[in-house]
């Protein structure tokens, strides 16, 4: 309870004025002018406000109380109380900053995209005006993760976000302050946004563009500012981002809109490569919507065991027969028809659906390899392509010796094809993985080989058993100098750290009598047959392909 009376010569107005000394210099204004107020037509009022500690330092205080003027309307009497709610103002605080702001960055979250996005749609609809939303994904930014510790992620993000901070203009941001926690209040200190929507993806809303080629001009920008490497624990980080954008209201009048599509135009983005900006258009929502489509139709032809693994056959050239086979996904849609594997498999990987995807066709294609052999065909080795997520799922040599042992399949008879990207980017941990795999006996294939990093401390250090030579190394090694060259380094190369050698995309003779004159070991492609159903594959091995008489010329086999 806090009186003002007149004593020690004192007057209840000079009381006021030591309290009013007390007063934060910043909030001093708004606090005599709300005292005024109550004094001149002596009413009651609550006020809350900080105010300068004795010991330094500030705390927030929150009165209530009421004046009484004598006759002549001089201050004769105050009464009232001042509670100490500091503690409480800060938990506030906290909980605003918890509930805008992204921890980790300082930048707006999510929830505070959402309502700034839709404060921006009301005043460009009012005045009429247009806005970009620019989505923006960290290329690979998993890799930093995983091989270099969380700690390091956290660290790069945290540099991320204020290099976007420095690049875009003061009047397209807005940032979190301490004084201004309230969306309300910081939407009046800036005309846009820069927010992180989650992980490695960052949003930036810009308010004063006058044309769509603004927000693609900002895109450069950015992209050109993420280009210069982070230094971050004694390392140079190199990160690179695609982006989607959109336009209000061209692309979308809702917040959820602008954002679902702004993401579509940023996944289109990451199919051209790293750092790419992307601009939605009818074209990607289509692709969008065919992908949405696809997604809900592949769960359920997961679910109903309506895929399909077909073979195509790999031939031993110093043997002269067929040698085992690879197994490939293949979708024939009732409705849809055929859907390519470089359509669905990049729909499984972004669905998550990768891993049912990829245990499916192990399973399926062990199974068969098993029947096969019980049927009398002997001696096939049966190659299934690994996804990266499932070679960097720790789960992954238990789900494999089980897939085994249901097939009864010795794992001899299995050969696992990864690609060189795969196993670089978590060294010791891929290492770890190859090492359990190859005691359990299955073979391990380094698949499009030529086409990837291609270091020689990586071929010597992994448990490798064979070389596959990507088919863009194949195709003119019959024709260039240079072709044939790089062909014959590699299959040396394999020969000598003890590894077979795959030739793929064999389709015309001349190619292989090259391969043959360089002792590569096996091959495959179009010239002996395309990918075939399981009983297609078994009748053209079992018409007598199996066993190949020598001759002076190799035979071309049947197609499929």
């Amino acid at each position: 309870m806090a009186e003002f009376y007149p004593s020690d010569g004192h007057t209840p107005a000079d009381d006021l004025a030591r309290f009013l000394a007390c007063v934060h210099p910043d909030d001093r204004a708004q606090i005599e002018e709300i005292l005024g107020r109550a004094l001149r037509e002596v009413t009651t009022y609550s006020i809350e406000h900080r105010v300068i500690l004795p010991a330094g330092g500030e705390g927030t205080v929150h009165q209530e109380g009421r004046f009484s003027c004598d006759e002549n309307g001089v201050l004769a009497h105050g009464v009232g109380t001042i509670q100490d709610v500091t503690e409480r103002r800060r938990s506030e605080e906290q909980v605003r900053l918890l509930t805008y702001f992204d921890e980790l960055t300082g930048l707006p979250n999510r929830e505070f995209l959402r309502q700034q996005l839709e404060r921006s749609i009301a005043t460009a609809r009012r005045y009429q005006r247009s806005f970009a939303v620019l989505l923006l994904g960290l290329d690979q930014f998993k890799r930093f993760n995983e091989t270099l510790g969380f700690k390091t992620g956290d660290t790069l993000l945290h540099e991320v976000a204020k290099r976007l901070a420095t690049v875009i203009r003061t009047s397209d941001t807005v940032y979190r302050d301490a004084k201004a926690t309230d969306p309300n209040q910081i939407a009046e200190q800036r005309e846009g946004t820069i927010a992180r929507l989650s992980g490695d993806e960052f949003v930036l809303v810009l308010t004063e563009i006058h044309n769509p080629e603004d927000a693609v001009v900002v895109a450069k920008r950015v992209a050109r500012s993420l280009s210069d490497p982070f230094p971050i624990d004694g390392e140079l980080l190199y990160v690179s981002a695609c982006i989607g954008i959109t336009i209000f209201p061209l692309d979308g009048d809702t917040a959820d809109s602008l954002l679902e599509r702004a993401e579509a135009a940023m996944h289109e983005a990451k199919t051209q490569g790293r750092g790419h900006h992307n601009c939605y258009s009818g074209a990607v929502k289509k692709r969008a919507q065919r992908k949405f489509l696809l997604e809900n139709e592949l769960r359920e032809a997961l679910r109903s065991d309506a895929l399909e693994v077909y073979y195509q056959p790999r031939v031993d050239l110093k043997r002269r027969r067929v040698a085992g086979m690879e197994a490939l996904a293949r979708w024939r849609h009732p409705q849809l028809g055929w859907i390519g594997p470089d359509e669905f498999i990049p729909v499984a990987e972004q669905s998550g659906l990768i891993h049912s995807l990829g245990l499916w066709v192990a399973r399926t294609a062990c199974a068969q390899t098993r029947a096969w052999q019980k049927a009398g065909l002997q001696g096939l080795k049966v190659a299934i392509n690994l996804s990266p997520a499932q070679f960097h799922d720790p789960d992954l040599c238990q789900s494999m010796l089980e897939v085994l042992d249901q097939a009864e399949l010795a794992a001899r008879w299995v050969e696992f094809e990864l690609t060189e990207s795969m196993l670089l980017e978590d060294a010791d941990s891929s290492l770890a993985t190859l090492t359990l795999l190859r005691k359990t006996d299955v073979g391990i294939a380094i698949d499009d080989f030529g086409t990837g990093y291609s270091s020689l401390s990586y071929l010597s250090r992994y448990p490798l058993t064979t070389l596959k030579i990507d088919r863009a190394l194949i195709r003119d090694v019959h024709r260039t100098k240079e072709a044939a060259s790089i062909a014959s380094a590699i299959i040396a190369l394999g020969h000598g750290l003890g590894l077979g050698v795959v030739a793929e995309g064999i389709e015309v003779v001349e190619q292989l009598r090259f391969l043959e004159a360089k002792d590569c070991d096996e091959v495959q492609g179009f010239h002996f047959a395309r990918a075939l159903p399981a009983q297609e594959f078994a009748d053209w091995v079992a018409a007598g392909h199996v066993d190949l008489a020598t001759t002076d010329r190799v035979p071309q086999l049947a197609h499929g």
